[in-house]
């Protein structure tokens, strides 16, 4: 995900949008929203996946179906919102949710497409309900041309447009390049065109069927025009239904559990979900990730070899480290970090794009392991190749002073730019009242901006105060 704004969500009545980085770490006082910016992460990732237009029968049109997002969903542990009144800002006097996401950039054949943007509202169904209802939305490439917005509750399209010009036409090649169909039709269809820009909006391809998009088998009576836009506005929203679904884990904290036999059914279990997802790693994918977890977990000081295996019936799970100790027999940090780095030794090995909220990775953490966490998270972002999105709520100055060597060092050494360091790694500080910013590195490392007082000064404040009682100076 690139990019997230909300509106009347929680914490906020407005939530600016956000840039997203590969690594992004949520600082600020208690009750400052970081939560909500998390939770607001999960659920739309969640729901749009889930719930938004996704059908595969082609003799249903999925778009002006009504879509609802749930704020529990008991098959995803851990994502338990509760109600849309527990969810909608209490301060404000609308009765709608807003969310607007920016999908990332697709790389295809070397060339990168912008991603898409969604602008969603929701609003409520029964305060006693776990769900609410989409009422309208919009998405738009303008990478590919195309602009939908829908009132779902009048079951009407509000817009829709695709603008044709040599940009969207070469972006539209290289998306289909491998549906020879689709290629075809789209030259049609640029070569009818007047090559620099080209609007082709809903009154002249789709008059009927409520004057919306259809899946091509509602459209083969149409002339052999709105066939073609027809069917490329399809492929367009599948391409876009293809792109989105981007595996997202939350890493909660204080979920260390102390037992020797792990159920492996377990959906509360942080330890159990990470043994499942590792035990389904062929060998080879097992082996890179054995590789990254053994280095980081000794590390961390909490083993150097571990050995997982099933019980007798299947069900459960037994972990041993170094000669045969039991890792329950550990202490309820280094519990912790064994499911956070194998949790992501396994998602490196899988190389899939996924997202991981990790919360207060740095509980139960001295120091100089907090530092190393910066480390270990940026060694994940370079060894997935961006593939792996980090977000990380920490209260740790010692993550983010390390972080902050980190970007200082790429940057010297040539490795990142300074605005390439910017773009990949984010420290969003959350003030108690105000608008989230961006701290932003300098060319140093230094951030631009600072902290609010009382946070990340209060070691310095009361060395500072030793230094003058010591002289005397009041």
């Amino acid at each position: 995900m690139k990019a997230i704004g909300f509106k009347n969500f929680r914490k906020f009545q407005e939530f600016p949008d956000i840039d997203l980085g590969g690594i992004n770490i949520l600082v600020g006082p208690n009750n400052s929203g970081k939560s909500s910016l998390i939770k607001a992460l999960i659920w739309a990732s969640i729901n749009i996946n889930k719930s938004l237009f996704w059908t595969d029968d082609e003799n249903v049109n999925p778009y002006l179906e009504p879509a609802y997002f749930t704020f529990t969903d008991n098959t995803t542990a851990h994502y338990r919102l509760g109600n849309f009144n527990v969810c909608v800002n209490k301060d404000s006097n609308s009765d709608k949710i807003e969310l607007q996401i920016k999908l990332d950039d697709i790389a295809i054949q070397g060339v990168t497409i912008a991603g898409s943007t969604f602008i969603l509202t929701l609003e409520r169904v029964d305060e006693n309900l776990e769900i609410a209802r989409v009422s309208e939305y919009t998405i738009e490439n303008k990478a590919l041309g195309f602009l939908l917005s829908v009132n779902c509750k009048a079951k009407k399209v509000n817009e829709l447009r695709f603008t044709f010009n040599e940009e969207v036409y070469k972006n539209l090649q290289y998306a289909f390049y491998e549906n020879k169909l689709m290629t075809d039709i789209i030259k049609k269809l640029y070569n009818q065109s007047n090559k620099e820009e080209s609007i082709f909006s809903e009154d002249r391809f789709q008059p009927a069927y409520n004057r919306t998009i259809t899946p091509p088998s509602l459209t083969a009576n149409k002339s052999s025009e709105k066939r073609d836009i027809g069917t490329l506005i399809w492929q367009i929203f599948q391409f876009i239904k293809d792109n989105f679904r981007t595996q997202i884990h939350y890493i909660e904290a204080h979920n260390a559990p102390h037992t020797m036999l792990i159920n492996r059914n377990d959906k509360n279990d942080f330890l159990a979900q990470t043994l499942n997802f590792y035990s389904q790693l062929p060998s080879a994918k097992r082996t890179m990730c054995e590789e990254f977890a053994k280095k980081w977990l000794s590390k961390f000081d909490v083993c150097e070899n571990f050995y997982i295996k099933p019980d007798e019936t299947g069900e459960a799970f037994t972990v041993r480290i170094n000669s045969g100790e039991h890792l329950a027999q550990k202490g309820t940090g280094s519990i912790q970090m064994f499911i956070l780095v194998l949790r992501l030794a396994t998602e490196i090995a899988k190389g899939r794009k996924v997202m991981m909220l990790i919360e207060e990775p740095e509980q139960n953490l001295h120091p100089k392991l907090q530092s190393l966490l910066a480390d270990m998270f940026f060694e994940v972002y370079e060894k997935s190749d961006g593939r792996i999105q980090l977000v990380v709520e920490t209260h740790s100055e010692y993550l983010v002073r390390k972080l902050q060597v980190i970007a200082a060092q790429n940057i010297e050494r040539g490795s990142y730019t300074t605005e390439e360091v910017n773009e990949n790694i984010k420290v969003m500080f959350f003030p108690e009242n105000g608008c989230t910013y961006s701290m932003e590195f300098d060319d140093y490392g230094y951030f631009i901006r600072d902290f609010a007082t009382g946070f990340f000064d209060e070691a310095g404040r009361s060395y500072r105060e030793l230094v003058r009682m010591e002289r005397g100076i009041k």
